[in-house]
């Protein structure tokens, strides 16, 4: 008997995972809350994202039937490391209460021993633009590492090495932010060169090339449309990639078009997981 998915949900508001929420949506998985979760239902899989205090509350665990993933988009770094970070989710398997522990970076599933499935993409989650106004797109929040993108933590640049970078936002700001912006650029927030799965999935929804930190692993699958680049060569690499935006784009299009063809959320959960 094939078991139905369902993907379990805090009830507080993460403004961090509305991208994974938005997905787990367009690919038509029923979604309810941490909370309502059956552990005796034994035909169904839980995936939980992401993981807090509230995935704990069914209390006795003897009789749990239904499986339970938790799929942590979180990075070892401010867990105690890699170590933490691996010992504390094990700890949980152990426990009996999540049997897997699922991540988006192949990176660090090969150092963690956890399963890997990459999220992939779906071609609603944003639109291609064609009127450009800004280099660069980053949407990215404050860290002592992506100083250098902002004046003060909170208040990003509006140029960098000359370039007009678009504004940080939520909702239709970030849209038409994004419509207008030809590449997005990826700065991690700590020194794991690990993959930022959800902003991979938006840029590529939205058609853009990605000019981003180097990464450990092969960026599966947005491969085609990233350029790599390490932190102490970021102005070189803005104006270099910015001067190849015309063909970049091509491959960013391209990019969308094989990931929300071939790679879409769905797909992925059903491939790898």
């Amino acid at each position: 008997m094939k078991k139905e998915i369902v993907f379990a949900r805090t009830r507080h508001v993460y403004d961090s995972y509305t991208d994974f929420w938005k997905l787990v949506e367009l690919s038509g998985y029923p979604t309810i809350f941490l909370d309502e979760i059956d552990p005796t239902n034994a035909r169904v899989i839980y995936i939980a994202c992401p993981f807090n205090g509230e995935f704990f509350p069914f209390g006795d665990l003897k009789e749990r039937k239904s499986k339970i993933v938790l799929w942590n988009l979180e990075r070892p770094a401010g867990s105690g490391g890699k170590e933490g970070y691996i010992g504390d989710l094990q700890k949980h398997i152990e426990s009996g209460y999540i049997d897997q522990v699922v991540v988006s970076d192949a990176a660090l599933a090969t150092t963690t021993g956890f399963t890997y499935c990459p999220i992939g993409s779906h071609r609603d989650l944003g639109e291609p633009g064609t009127l450009k106004s800004y280099a660069y797109a980053h949407l990215l929040c404050y860290s002592n590492r992506r100083s250098i993108l902002f004046d003060t933590p909170g208040n990003p640049k509006k140029y960098i090495a000359g370039l007009p970078i678009a504004p940080n936002g939520w909702g239709e700001e970030r849209h038409i932010a994004l419509q207008k912006s030809w590449l997005m650029l990826n700065v991690h927030q700590d020194e794991d060169p690990i993959l930022e799965p959800l902003r991979f999935a938006l840029a590529t929804a939205y058609g853009l090339p990605i000019l981003s930190e180097n990464i450990a692993a092969q960026p599966f699958p947005y491969q085609g449309a990233v350029v790599q680049f390490p932190l102490h060569g970021l102005n070189l690499a803005l104006m270099s990639a910015f001067r190849k935006r015309h063909e970049l784009t091509v491959e960013g299009l391209k990019s969308r078009e094989f990931v929300t063809k071939y790679h879409t959320f769905r797909q992925c959960v059903e491939r790898y997981l």
